[in-house]
């Protein structure tokens, strides 16, 4: 065994062999009982077993992007999605394909929000949404308007909160998105 380790150390000094690190970090951590996993913004990929083994590429739903709240651990204040910016009546589109497993007000925090869940591990939600374009149960396509941007449940203005669950699991939607 150690005439292997050496012998694989001085193949990969000298340069004959490669050590492929995975290209972003994860942080995890606890909340309320719930597990909350953060993903390094930088993330080009994930290897198998993550999001991208999913094979999901989602789309920004809406079409000038512009953030004005990231992704946060619960240190200080938990946030766990993006808002977005726009102006009320906005069109939000389906970050991916799937079914609308809910479109209601449930979660006062929220206002109208939409759970979008793509048959697999992976889901999206929509809140603060001023109008439905889709109701729970209807299938959808990725880049499909299904709601308006408003400003309902607890928000302090007009803007868009979206998140990305891996199993239940909320992850940042910046190392997701194109």
């Amino acid at each position: 065994m150690r005439i292997f380790v050496i012998t694989f150390l001085a193949l990969l000094m000298s340069g004959c062999g490669t050590l492929k690190t995975p290209q972003f970090r994860t942080n995890s951590y606890r909340s309320a009982g719930y597990k909350h996993v953060a993903l390094n913004h930088k993330m080009k990929r994930e290897p198998s077993g993550g999001i991208g083994a999913s094979h999901v590429e989602l789309l920004w739903p809406v079409a000038r992007p512009d953030i004005s709240q990231s992704f946060a651990p619960p240190t200080n204040r938990k946030h766990d999605g993006i808002d977005l910016r726009g102006r009320k009546n906005t069109p939000i589109k389906a970050a991916h394909s799937g079914v609308v497993v809910y479109a209601g007000r449930r979660y006062s925090g929220y206002g109208k929000m939409i759970l979008i869940n793509n048959g697999a591990d992976i889901s999206t939600l929509y809140a603060h949404l001023n109008k439905y374009a889709v109701k729970t149960g209807d299938r959808v396509q990725r880049g499909q308007v299904i709601g308006y941007m408003g400003r309902t449940g607890r928000a302090t203005g007009v803007h868009l909160h979206f998140e990305v669950l891996k199993d239940k699991i909320p992850v940042d939607p910046m190392g997701i998105l194109p």
